[in-house]
């Protein structure tokens, strides 16, 4: 998951959605030798400072060696595809990449790659140069760079490869750097797909280094996107969004892999939407701290949608120590779905305080939960909650474990076309276990007229098991 090798250099390829620009006069450019020939901020040699507006046609390359290139002017691709080869390079206020479509025929945006042998960057860390494009139709500030001595990639602006129109997917973002990749507080990348599209399109970012992102990923769409972050150092990460908007679609997935510690600030969504039909079912996210701790300060969603999507997957991992700060959560919203998965497996010592929540309205979910030292959580909800439903399966592993709350695989109550529910199963294997007064293991089932049947409740402890709390596992059938 580390190895990024790149001898110094990085390539970005994007796929920018746009919406249709006026057309402008501008000279055209399929090689660095036209530009050369045609804007005379652009000597022969040394550095080259694109003043113009240049049309570049589909496929062509402006190979500038090792040149140091400025964007002053503007790139204009249209739907087309253009590669960038130079050395550093550096797009300033007015400078402008336009990949996208120019015509009613051509829509969607184009491709545009650079492959930059030093630096990428911007003259300041919001940039005026556009890249452009809503469903709506607004313009919005686009792309921005900041590179430092450092080979790092950094971004301070808006990236916006989103859809062009309702009926348009969202486009790609694909960044890799040798070093550290930045985006500033107030940035974004999109990748969105318009209301009516086939989906989310997709983030892909690599570094050798360090990830910091202050500002907020999104691919979402009627289908959520794609998410992914690499880093061979630590990540810290923002808002990340892949989930469903609507139509009953799925919720997208999450993948962010870092070789040391792993920070994510904000919300991680990628549940699935709902109609009054059926529901989507919720997305995947996946961390994974190689070397290092991880914290999670806000919210883990993937969610189904109602009435029937059954709830996504939720993974962490880490080789340190494991913070779940707020709600993890991958159930089933609807009435007739299914608790989805949540796992958990921590090197040193894990502290989940907000509720961990795979319930589901048919069934509950599972959870596992393994901790090499001691392990603190918060509520966990994993019954069934409509009438005649299943409670889900909860497993706990850990050398010393504190339960100051509610762990609940009960059961849901009766029904006249599902009859009463039944509980699931928790099992617990440790050295020492403590209850607090305040916490509570329940795998009931309902107790009234035909009544339910109660879960199963598995303790083992190497040493010490102390309950100040309730342990409930009654119903008209009991179960152990």
């Amino acid at each position: 998951m580390r190895g990024v090798g790149w001898l110094g250099a990085f390539a970005l390829g994007v796929f920018l959605l746009g919406l249709t620009p006026a057309q402008a006069d501008a000279l055209t450019a399929c090689t660095a030798q036209d530009i050369v020939n045609q804007d005379p901020g652009c000597p022969a040699g040394g550095t080259c400072t694109i003043t113009g507006t240049f049309e570049v046609p589909n496929g062509c390359v402006l190979d500038f060696g090792s040149r140091a290139v400025v964007l002053q002017g503007t790139l204009r691709v249209g739907s087309g595809m253009m590669t960038v080869r130079s050395g550093p390079f550096r797009i300033e206020q007015s400078g402008f990449v336009d990949a996208r479509g120019n015509t009613s025929a051509q829509p969607n945006g184009g491709t545009v790659s650079f492959l930059v042998l030093g630096n990428f960057g911007t003259t300041s860390s919001h940039s005026n140069g556009r890249f452009r494009s809503t469903p709506e139709g607004e313009q919005e500030p686009g792309a921005a760079w900041r590179s430092t001595p450092r080979d790092r990639w950094k971004s301070g602006g808006w990236w916006t490869p989103s859809n062009l129109s309702s009926s348009a997917d969202g486009g790609t973002v694909s960044i890799r750097s040798g070093e550290n990749l930045i985006v500033a507080a107030g940035a974004s990348l999109r990748a969105r797909g318009g209301s009516n599209s086939g989906g989310g399109g997709e983030i892909d970012l690599i570094a050798g280094g360090d990830v910091l992102l202050a500002g907020s990923l999104d691919a979402s769409g009627p289908e959520g996107g794609t998410v992914s972050i690499e880093a061979g150092g630590r990540v810290e990460a923002s808002t990340v969004a892949v989930g469903s908007t609507g139509g009953g679609g799925a919720g997208g997935t999450v993948d962010i892999s870092s070789g040391e510690e792993l920070v994510l600030d904000g919300e991680v969504a990628a549940s699935g939407s709902g109609t009054s039909e059926f529901g989507g079912c919720g997305g995947e996210i996946s961390l994974e701290a190689g070397f290092g701790d991880l914290t999670a300060r806000g919210p883990l969603i993937a969610n189904g949608g109602g009435p029937d999507g059954e709830g996504g997957a939720v993974s962490a991992a880490s080789a340190g120590d494991l913070r779940l700060e707020a709600t993890v959560s991958a159930s089933g919203t609807g009435g007739d779905s299914c608790g989805g998965t949540v796992e958990i497996d921590c090197g040193r010592s894990l502290a989940a305080t907000g509720t961990i929540d795979v319930s589901g309205g048919f069934a509950g979910g599972e959870v596992s939960i393994a901790a090499e030292l001691a392990a603190s959580l918060g509520p966990l909800a994993a019954q069934g909650r409509a009438g005649g439903s299943e409670g889900g399966a909860v497993d706990i592993a850990a050398a010393a474990l504190f339960l100051p709350k509610k762990i609940d695989v009960s059961g849901g109550g009766c029904s006249y076309e599902y009859g009463c529910g039944t509980a699931g199963s928790l099992d617990v294997s440790v050295c020492d276990l403590s209850l607090a007064s305040t916490g509570k293991l329940d795998a009931s089932a309902p107790k009234t007229g035909e009544g339910g049947t109660g879960g199963t409740i598995s303790i083992t402890a190497r040493r010490s098991v102390v309950v100040a709390g309730t342990i409930d596992a009654t119903a008209a059938e009991e179960g152990t």
